[in-house]
């Protein structure tokens, strides 16, 4: 007969078979059942001083005061789970849309697969949120597009398989979105000084970011970094993105509450005509320009960050620190695209020469 303490082994043992079991399973899929990334690559951008330096603090749990981000700046994070380790690069770009192009850097054919974007947007300046939303997807969306081509037919295949699995529930909205090539999360930042805004006006910036959220296939949330469940729900999102951890699929899209709508949950009815008159509407060519230019009649778009001041203002207002950080970063940006052309000219000539 079996004694209590051998029993109790048998259990233990029993009990380290089931959770290397479920660590396997979890470390193959990730949870809607897609295969896992042990590395991920999150794309952080959006307007200057809306956040995004404290959104990443708060999700790798540090207290310090968040720094002016310069150009591009990198930081990894990692997690364990039983045997197996994730590590997720995360990159930040700071000056508004001025730097855009240093996207380039992040979102190459290596990293594109497993990379997702974030644009975080200032909800107490919505003179420029339109514009910038436009100009940051725009840039983001040529760069992804140059490296998709760069992969072969079973990448590019997959790219689109991952593209019709996030908007697998859009049903016959389908047919009038531009779904954005990879993952995309929008967040509307300083949640906690929008709040006090017009109704009116925080109804309109609201249904106007839930058109453009759905129209691209992104998850839009809310966020404040002195509310502690925003905070929560932010860094729940980028773990989502960073570790493939689900998040809530469900739907608060109230103007006087923090929005919260997955990808997916949300539709063109429910979100309601832009508000324009009737003759307007039946005239648009695309609702999407028809969005635009009702949010513009309310909200003027200004751009605050331009690359192009002159050199009077530059001279007046000049950072020798600033200028020679941004002048490394350019050239580090150059010596990186002629290293990547070099590497693709090699591996040209090297198929080139299999082929013969």
């Amino acid at each position: 007969m079996m004694d209590m303490w051998a029993m109790a082994k048998e259990k233990l043992k029993e009990k380290a078979v089931e959770t290397a079991t479920l660590d396997g399973k979890m470390d193959e899929r990730t949870s809607d059942g897609s295969p896992r990334k042990t590395t991920s690559h999150v794309v952080i951008c959006g307007v200057s001083q809306s956040g995004k330096s404290a959104l990443v603090n708060k999700f790798l749990d540090r207290n310090e005061e968040p720094k002016e981000t310069t150009a591009l700046e990198y930081i990894y994070a990692r997690r364990t789970r039983g045997n197996h380790k994730d590590v997720c690069h995360i990159w930040e770009l700071g000056g508004g849309t001025m730097f855009a192009q240093l996207l380039a850097i992040p979102l190459v054919k290596r990293n594109i697969e497993a990379a997702s974007l974030v644009i975080v947007l200032d909800l107490t300046r919505p003179n420029e949120l339109w514009i910038t939303m436009e100009q940051l997807m725009t840039t983001a969306g040529q760069i992804i597009e140059s490296a998709m081509k760069e992969l072969d037919q079973h990448g590019q295949d997959a790219m689109k398989s991952r593209i019709n699995a996030r908007t697998s529930e859009y049903k016959d909205d389908i047919r009038m979105c531009s779904p954005f090539p990879i993952p995309l999360l929008i967040i509307g930042s300083k949640y906690d000084e929008f709040q006090n805004f017009d109704s009116e006006q925080r109804r309109k910036i609201c249904s106007t970011l839930r058109f453009l959220a759905h129209y691209c296939g992104a998850d839009l949330v809310f966020y404040s970094a002195y509310n502690e469940q925003l905070v929560r729900v932010g860094r729940s999102f980028i773990s989502h993105f960073a570790f493939a951890t689900s998040v809530p699929k469900t739907k608060v899209d109230d103007h006087n509450r923090p929005i919260y709508v997955v990808s997916g949950m949300d539709t063109f009815e429910s979100i309601g005509p832009p508000p324009v008159d009737t003759a307007s509407f039946s005239r648009a060519g695309q609702p999407v320009h028809l969005w635009k230019q009702a949010f513009s009649d309310h909200f003027p778009q200004t751009e605050r960050e331009t690359s192009d001041k002159s050199t009077e203002e530059q001279e007046l207002f000049s950072e020798p620190v600033i200028d020679n950080l941004i002048a490394n970063r350019e050239e580090d940006l150059e010596v990186y695209i002629k290293q990547k052309k070099d590497r693709q000219a090699a591996e040209t000539r090297a198929a080139e020469r299999i082929k013969t």
